[in-house]
């Protein structure tokens, strides 16, 4: 009786394990598919940024950016802040300013989840509009290069308006 529940407990344990490794594999076919897509469409992969639970890709391609569903056209971009706790760090604006720039407290900085260190986002600020792209606060190394990437990415867009 003792061994027929090892036996029980040892077929659980393989099949878990067994699942555990096709999901993984899962998962890895479709990170590999999306990340072709993005190439397929010429679009550069900027950042991928953790947002519950998945990844977010914010990429670029020769007239815009792209992040979660939105497009962001170059041209249309007006100043972009890296903001650390919602406070400005540095801003690249752009000369070419239309209805003038939006103040900081447009910027929404709801904070709906528990965040373990300094947060950082990047606001692009398009026309009326501003967007954030929360980077994160998850190991602040990782969600710092994520901002400062996306931040220069959108600074030479700016620089590129103006010559």
């Amino acid at each position: 009786m003792r061994d027929l529940g090892a036996i029980i407990l040892a077929l659980i344990l393989l099949a878990v394990a067994f699942r555990m490794a096709t999901s993984l594999s899962w998962h890895r076919r479709n990170y590999a598919r999306l990340r072709q897509s993005f190439l397929d469409n010429d679009q550069l992969i900027l950042a991928e940024i953790p947002v519950k639970g998945h990844l977010q890709f914010f990429t670029e391609d020769c007239k815009a950016f792209y992040w979660e569903e939105r497009i962001i056209p170059k041209a249309e971009i007006r100043s972009a802040r890296i903001l650390i706790n919602g406070t400005p760090m540095s801003i690249s604006q752009s000369t070419i300013i239309s209805g003038g720039s939006l103040d900081q407290s447009d910027i929404s900085n709801d904070q709906d989840e528990q965040t373990y260190g300094d947060q950082w986002d990047v606001a692009i600020e398009i026309d009326s509009e501003i967007i954030v792209i929360k980077c994160g606060a998850i190991r602040e190394r990782v969600s710092q290069e994520l901002a400062r990437r996306i931040f220069e990415a959108t600074k030479k867009a700016i620089e590129a308006q103006s010559t």
